[in-house]
């Protein structure tokens, strides 16, 4: 699924949910960039992930995402050999998941 698809499901939920509390749109704008931060983060760092891998490549890296980048790179260094890294890999690449809550 697309991340364009998975912010369109996010920002739904949120007006759901908002109308089912009877809220109206203030305020909406934070709550939804807190559900398109978490949609578009595991490809957004699976792409960065093969970026940075290039020494070629410039400019900042956030902080707060190394350890998730560690661990794709190491999911990604079992993965022809373990079945369970590949699923959550595939997993987080198709943005089924947070790479944060990437369990091995």
């Amino acid at each position: 699924m697309s991340s364009a698809c998975r912010l369109a499901l996010g920002l739904h939920r949120i007006l759901k949910l908002r109308q089912d509390a009877g809220r109206g749109l203030a305020g909406l704008a934070p709550e939804f960039f807190a559900v398109a931060h978490e949609e578009t983060r595991a490809p957004w760092l699976y792409a960065a992930m093969s970026d940075f891998a290039t020494p070629q490549t410039t400019g900042d890296f956030p902080n707060e995402e190394a350890e998730a980048i560690s661990m794709m790179k190491f999911l990604q260094s079992i993965a022809p050999k373990d079945a369970d890294a590949l699923r959550t890999l595939v997993g987080v690449a198709d943005a089924g998941g947070s790479a944060v809550g990437v369990h091995v």
